[in-house]
């Protein structure tokens, strides 16, 4: 069953979104030693920022070490932290970059960033090609995707019952969750808003449930607002860059394959994409699950074998089960 927590959380949010959207991004540029960071920082936040037709606070934070860089910049508009840029990596003379836009930023320029995300990464005459040969590695980190749902058929107490009947299991386990806010039911209804937490914080892959109207103080106007937030990571996986272009595809694809059936009408005809591991990941995951299992079968083992005087043979035989680890396959299920 879900845990359930009282908070009196209320992160700013976007009003009139409809469709998958961004709610956040991060993304990594590992530059060579010939790339001037500053001119390059400076362009890419001219093309960036500046095409989007505002103009932009910002405060120099100075030397810090978030994210194990030594300068960031903070920028706003209206008072809303819309962009972050870090520099230099683990040390000053690493001319690493950390490019952040937040939830700020893609509520009032979703559509927009799409358009000239293209224009800047994807394109082959795109603003990225004129550095490219001096950048080793461009990735996205982080992408927070968003769908809002203004007149579900559902409520977030179904969302909580799927949970419990096992919607959200993957490889063959249904994550931690946690509730926050009280949960309504048929003949009670929360003017306060709740929240469901599914998977860790520190995972790959996590879900935010809740009721966006109410958390805006719209429980009147806009009572059955809900939207479902999934934040992808890429410790173990690639986050395409194209995702940016097929982001209803990839929110479809990496929903577990109950709660994709539960919210595929919401969708019309999307072709299900996923974020595949890295190619080293199957080996790093196979030497995990084997040091997992020694930890805590080898004593057993030790036991069956010196104890028991079990043959090898029968040991396995035992404790074999006929079929492959769902932890070992190429993409997050």
């Amino acid at each position: 069953m879900l845990y359930q927590e009282q908070s009196h959380e209320h992160p700013y949010s976007n009003t009139d979104a409809s469709r998958t959207r961004l709610d956040w991004l991060s993304m990594s540029f590992t530059a060579k030693p010939q790339l001037d960071v500053d001119v390059f920082e400076q362009d890419l936040k001219k093309v960036l920022l500046e095409s989007v037709g505002n103009e932009f606070d910002h405060v120099d934070q100075g030397r810090g070490h978030e994210y194990f860089y030594h300068h960031r910049k903070d920028y706003f508009y209206d008072s809303i932290l819309c962009c972050q840029i870090y520099k230099y990596g683990y040390t000053e003379k690493q001319p690493d970059m950390l490019v952040v836009l937040t939830g700020g930023f893609f509520e009032r320029y979703w559509k927009t960033f799409q358009y000239w995300y293209n224009q800047i990464f994807i394109c082959s005459k795109s603003y990225i090609n004129k550095h490219y040969n001096k950048i080793s590695c461009l990735r996205i980190t982080r992408a927070d995707l968003t769908l809002d749902i203004l007149e579900p058929n559902h409520k977030i107490s179904d969302v909580a019952n799927n949970y419990n009947k096992g919607y959200f299991t993957s490889r063959g386990q249904n994550p931690r969750a946690k509730i926050i806010g009280p949960i309504q039911n048929e003949d009670r209804e929360s003017i306060e808003g709740s929240t469901i937490y599914v998977g860790s914080p520190k995972g790959d892959k996590r879900f935010r449930i809740y009721e966006k109207g109410k958390q805006l103080g719209l429980a009147k106007e806009m009572p059955n607002w809900l939207r479902y937030e999934m934040t992808l990571k890429a410790r173990r996986h690639v986050i395409p860059l194209s995702m940016i272009q097929e982001i209803d595809s990839y929110f479809l694809g990496m929903l577990p394959p109950k709660m994709k059936d539960f919210l595929e009408p919401e969708f019309n005809n999307v072709a299900l994409k996923k974020v595949p591991l890295k190619e080293n990941d199957g080996k790093s995951k196979f030497n995990a699950l084997v040091g997992s299992a020694k930890r805590t079968y080898g004593p057993l083992i030790f036991y069956m074998l010196h104890e028991m005087k079990m043959s090898k043979d029968e040991i396995v035989d035992s404790l074999i089960v006929a079929k492959f680890p769902k932890s070992l396959k190429k993409e997050i299920v």
